[in-house]
This record gives C-alpha cells, sequence and structure tokens, in this order.
C-alpha cells in the first residue's frame, strides 16, 4: 500500500516537470510580457495581452517592473509568490517623468528662485524646502523650523542680516539706540523686538523695560569732583557710586549707605554734622589716628565725649570693649626694621642691651623653651642674642669664621684653671655663651641651650631650671641642684680613676657602693651588668 501511493506521486512531479519545460520551449521565442499589478486586500493578479505588453490600471499611473510571459505556465499559488517575493537589486531604465515630486527636505530649486520664502533672504546657498509653508527656504531658516517645529522669526533673520552686513544701522526697540556693547538681544517683553545690552540687562534685573529718563542719562568716562548730594570731594576706598534717586549724579560711599537704607537722600543736618565734626576732631582718642576710613568720627559707646575713628569704632560696637594697642600698631609694622638682618614682617620686636631693634617671631620666651626644636629651624635675630650674647650671623660664612676665631683664641690663651689628663692634654672647657648672665635659682654661669625668663620672676633661669619650672611650676630645688654638679676625687673615678668623664663631662653616683663617684661609662656598665666595670675593660677608654 506504502509503495503504491509513492509511486503515485513520483510519477504526479514526473508530469509537472515535463508540462513545464514544454510550455519553456514553446514560449522561448515570444516577445510577449506580463505586469504585476499591486491591488490591496488580495494577491496580485497577472493580466496578459496576445498582441503586446500589458497595460498597467492602477490609479497613481505607476509602471511596474515588466514579468516574462513564461511565468504564466507556473501554477497560481507560485505566480503569487513570486510576485510578492521582492525583486533584487538591479538597474532599471524607470521613466520618473510622470511620478509627483518627493518632499525630501534638500533640494535645489529651480532658476527661478532667488529668495527664501520665509526670511526674504537672496543670499547664495543651499536650499531647502518648508515642510510647514511648502515653499523653498534657506538652510538658516530650515534648521530653526526642524529644531523648533515653527517658523524662524523675523527678528532673527535681521540680527543675522545685521552681523553679516555692519554697515545696515539697526535701532534698540526700547531706548531707540543705535549702538550697543555687546551685541543686539531679543527681547521677552516686547516680543519681535531688538534691543541692546544696557535694556536686556535692565530686562532681566527687573523683569520689566528699562525707563527711557536711565536711557537719556549723559554718560560720565571719569569720576566727579564732588558728591552730588553733600558736596564732599573725599569718598572712602575713593570710590564714587550712582544715586538711584538723583538721576545723572554720582555720591560718595556715605550718601549712598544712607540711601540704600533709608530709601531717601541724606539730609543737609546729618551732612553739616558729619562736617562739623571733621573739622573739629583730627585725631582718634583711642589709637591717635589722623584719619579715619569712611571720613566720619563717631562718637565712643563707652565714652561718649571721645572720638573715634572707622576702625575704633567697628571694634567697640562688635565687642564692647576698646580697640588694643596691639591692634592698633599693626599700622607700623612696615615702618620697622630689624638692626641686624634688615626683616621687617615679624609681629614681635626686641631689643638689645644698646637698644637696637631686632626681630622676634614669637609672642613669649615661654613657648621659646616649650618648641625649641622648631625654633632652631626658624630662629629670629632677637631670640638668638638672648640665648648667645652676641648678633646672629646672617651666613654659614660668618659661622666658621666666628668658630675658627674662637678655636684660635683657645689654643693661643687657654684657661690656668682647666685641669690636665693622664695623657697631659688640658681638658678644653666650653665657654659660656653670656658670660655675664647668672642664673637666678643655681647660680650658674653655663647653659647647654639657652637661657630662659622665669614664670615666677623677672629673673634670667638656666635651661635645667627652666625645664623644671615648666614641669613642676615651681622652683628647682637645691637638693636637685647638688646631686647634679658631682665632682670627682682627686683621682677621678672612684672606679677606673680616668679624670674627664666621656659625655659632656657628667659624673654620676654609683649604685653599687654608696659614695663612690664615677664616669659615664662605668654608670652605664653598671646599669646594665648589676655590678662594677672590670678591670681589663678600662683600657678601652
Amino acid at each position: 500500500m506504502a509503495n503504491t501511493s509513492l509511486d503515485a506521486e513520483s510519477q504526479h512531479m514526473h508530469k509537472r516537470s515535463t508540462d513545464h519545460a514544454a510550455s519553456t520551449n514553446s514560449t522561448r521565442g515570444d516577445s510577449r510580457v506580463l505586469r504585476v499589478l499591486p491591488r490591496r486586500g488580495h494577491p496580485h493578479k497577472i493580466a496578459v495581452d496576445s498582441e503586446g505588453p500589458a497595460e498597467a490600471t492602477t490609479p497613481a499611473g505607476r509602471h511596474y517592473p515588466e514579468i516574462p510571459l513564461h511565468i504564466q505556465a507556473t501554477p497560481t499559488h507560485i505566480a503569487d509568490s513570486i510576485a510578492r517575493r521582492p525583486f533584487k537589486r538591479r538597474r532599471l531604465d524607470i521613466d520618473t517623468s510622470a511620478c509627483p515630486a518627493l518632499d525630501t527636505g534638500d533640494l535645489t530649486p529651480p532658476a527661478a528662485v532667488q529668495s527664501c520664502g520665509n526670511c526674504s533672504t537672496n543670499r547664495p546657498g543651499r536650499w531647502c524646502r518648508s515642510k510647514l509653508l511648502l515653499v523653498t527656504i534657506c538652510r538658516a531658516c530650515y534648521r530653526y523650523e526642524s529644531k523648533h517645529c515653527k517658523s524662524r522669526p523675523s527678528f532673527l533673520a535681521e540680527r543675522a542680516r545685521a552681523r553679516a552686513e555692519p554697515s545696515l544701522i539697526i535701532q534698540c526697540g526700547n531706548c531707540s539706540s543705535t549702538g550697543t556693547a555687546s551685541g543686539w538681544h531679543s527681547s521677552k517683553i516686547l516680543v519681535g523686538a531688538n534691543i541692546c545690552s544696557a535694556c536686556d540687562r535692565y530686562e532681566r534685573r527687573h523683569s520689566k523695560c528699562r525707563p527711557l529718563s536711565l536711557a537719556q542719562l549723559p554718560r560720565r568716562t571719569v569720576d566727579p569732583e564732588d558728591c552730588g548730594n553733600c558736596g564732599t570731594r573725599t569718598s572712602s576706598k575713593n570710590e564714587w557710586l550712582h544715586s538711584t534717586l538723583l538721576i545723572g549724579h554720582k555720591i560718595c560711599c556715605t550718601c549712598y549707605a544712607y540711601e540704600k537704607k533709608h530709601s531717601k537722600c541724606r539730609p543737609p543736618s546729618l551732612i553739616q554734622r558729619a562736617q562739623e565734626r571733621a573739622q573739629l576732631h583730627t585725631e582718634c582718642g583711642n589709637c591717635r589716628s589722623k584719619t579715619s576710613a569712611d571720613s566720619i568720627w563717631h562718637s565712643s559707646i563707652l565714652q561718649p565725649s571721645v572720638k573715634l575713628c572707622q576702625a575704633c569704632d567697628s571694634y567697640e560696637r562688635r565687642t564692647g570693649t576698646s580697640r588694643p594697642e596691639s591692634l592698633n600698631k599693626r599700622k607700623s609694622w612696615h615702618l620697622t626694621k630689624c638692626n641686624n638682618c634688615g626683616e621687617r614682617k615679624p609681629r614681635e620686636w626686641r631689643t638689645d642691651d644698646q637698644g637696637k631693634t631686632l626681630c622676634d617671631e614669637f609672642r613669649s620666651l615661654r613657648f621659646l623653651v616649650q618648641s625649641f626644636f622648631w625654633l632652631t629651624w626658624k630662629r629670629r635675630c632677637g631670640i638668638y642674642y638672648l640665648a648667645n650674647g652676641f648678633a646672629r650671623p646672617l651666613s654659614s660664612e660668618d659661622i666658621r669664621r666666628r668658630r675658627a676665631r674662637l678655636r684660635r683664641e683657645r689654643h693661643r690663651n687657654p684657661p690656668a684653671d682647666v685641669p690636665e689628663t693622664s695623657t697631659g692634654s688640658r681638658i678644653q672647657a666650653k665657654p659660656s655663651a653670656a658670660p655675664s648672665r647668672v642664673c637666678s635659682n643655681c647660680q650658674s654661669t653655663t647653659v647647654t641651650r639657652g637661657w630662659g625668663d622665669s614664670m615666677l620672676e623677672l629673673d634670667w633661669l638656666c635651661r635645667a631650671c627652666k625645664q623644671y619650672e615648666i614641669k613642676h611650676k615651681r622652683h628647682r630645688p637645691l637638693s636637685v641642684i647638688q646631686r647634679v654638679r658631682l665632682h670627682p676625687g682627686p683621682d677621678g673615678c672612684s672606679n677606673c680613676g680616668i679624670a674627664e668623664s666621656q659625655w659632656r663631662g657628667r659624673w654620676n653616683r654609683s649604685i653599687l657602693t654608696p659614695g663612690w663617684i664615677i664616669c659615664h661609662v662605668c654608670k652605664s656598665y653598671e646599669r646594665l651588668q648589676k655590678r662594677h666595670r672590670p678591670q681589663r675593660l678600662w683600657k678601652d677608654t
């Protein structure tokens, strides 16, 4: 049964191929063609004309590609699929003379068109077709229409024409001015009008048109010689301002501040009173200044009979106290000069024994002692003289020369009380930085890192006493002073017998043997090993 059905199907396919070949051979020499007529709602139909090419019956009269006649031999469903199938891209000679004009936007206008249909410009360039006006327009109008979906306003075209043609004169729609500072602007109140930059700024700030009274003011190129209200010839900070009430006049800062606060002109009574004060009072009662910032002398709140300058009056009203002298002297900082290095910037100054002015960066000597490490990098002449007793050298060459000179003097004139060591060399004692000074607490004349002033008394202290006073808030006791000042016996160190201690000449008490005074090396060994330093190690020192 299955074989019978397969044989019937194969015979049917062979018959269809035979019929198709016969129809192809019969129509190979025929020049007749078919046309595919598109019709909405149902498949395309194929119309055959026996005498010649078939004519299309479309309402628009459009011509379609011709199909060979041998396609008619195919079944109806195959012909419909071929008609619906899109044709491959090929070069076809189609007559487009009867086609309507397409609205593509960019078209070259005919030779008769010489101006834009919107702005009437006749400048050469690219031309486009308007989608709203259905006329040929210029490129600028076409871009505006594509962006805003409306026609380009005429004032924009006039502005562009004015920029392109500088000789064209345009008047402001508000003040009728023919000149502008920064170009022409479109007014939001006067729709379609071009206004100058001054009217545009006034309109943006006040949301209204600029009045003609302001537009007709005479322009002043220089500052006036006197105030338009009070007649004064001086203004604070040498600044003159436009009056909003006295049109066309410039006034001083005092009259402008009164006008801005009270919305009226400064009365003559206040002007006369200010002039009388200026004549009677020529000096500030607090800082003794001869001038005031606002050219007005103010009555003090604390002492009404005293007149103050503007700076002292502002400080008094803000803090309720008089302005201190430290603030008053800031004006004369640039007049003070260090006699050693010529510095003018420090806030504080110091004088030496001869009365010369030296620069001093720090406010108090207590701060100096607490921050000595930072002070070594930012030292001033006053601090250096206070610590060393002589002027600060200005260059490293001066320091090297001074050290060489001191070294030669010590070598030529050694001190008589300096003991000799076992090798015969003398111990060079460190000279005092300021030999004329004596510590008021321990009576020491030598210091390691400078002198300091006592917080409890107005006396000089050595560094050890000053550090003890800062830490314990009291004087350094005598027991501590005597414990530090240790002197070895006639044989030197009680352990090794050396006559010179290796670390800054300091001597220490022995922990193991009371009454012994030992050198620094023996003390270090005793702390680490908990026993006396043996004799076999003495030769190392």
